[in-house]
């Protein structure tokens, strides 16, 4: 599988919350290009943006759940054509993971609900979103201090060292992309099932 020129390649990590062994593939469309996050209830395996084709031919079929985030109007007119762009990819990403029959599926997820899911307010922000993501799963990096020793044992100087932690590897819509995961596995570890509310 090719990598991405946004891409970032990371191990899994067990620090986040979650049960839930098998990963999901989480895309947050765009008219142009996507962010996806492949998620797997403990760390963030893979993740990116990079052009729609890119995400269509390279990461799909995935073989096991894809997730997509759903367009829901919730009051706002579709006056813009990247609206009716990003509507048509994300129906190209439904009918290639469809297609290959994988046994996880698709599901079209709404936006609205993920937002809701995570955050408690009426109207949740997308900061919002991503606050309550580093309040639940940690800050992207977490600062130590490191007393490094010289060439006779001697302590030098201490100094900070930054560690990634379980969202190091998120940036930009990729947020987007891990609200929709842990959407997701959060909702399998309560016992919901993944149906949607």
């Amino acid at each position: 599988m090719a990598i991405g020129r946004d891409s970032v390649l990371e191990p899994g990590i067990a620090d986040g919350m979650g049960t839930v062994t098998e990963p999901v593939m989480a895309i947050d469309p765009g008219p142009t290009r996507s962010a996806f996050v492949l998620w797997n209830g403990e760390g963030i395996i893979r993740a990116g943006i990079e052009p729609n084709n890119d995400v269509r031919v390279w990461r799909l079929p995935f073989d096991g759940l894809l997730l997509i985030e759903w367009v829901s109007h919730r009051g706002w007119k579709a006056e813009h054509a990247e609206v009716y762009d990003m509507v048509r990819w994300i129906g190209r990403f439904q009918e290639t993971q469809l297609a290959a029959r994988q046994r996880g599926g698709c599901e079209l997820v709404p936006r609205h609900e993920i937002k809701r899911w995570h955050c408690a307010g009426k109207a949740p922000k997308d900061s919002d979103v991503r606050a309550a993501l580093i309040d639940k799963y940690g800050p992207p990096f977490y600062t130590q201090i490191v007393t490094p020793t010289g060439k006779k044992g001697q302590p030098l100087k201490a100094r900070a060292k930054r560690f990634p932690g379980v969202t190091g590897p998120l940036s930009a819509d990729m947020w987007q992309a891990f609200a929709l995961a842990t959407y997701w596995t959060e909702r399998l570890d309560a016992g919901i099932l993944g149906a949607n509310p």
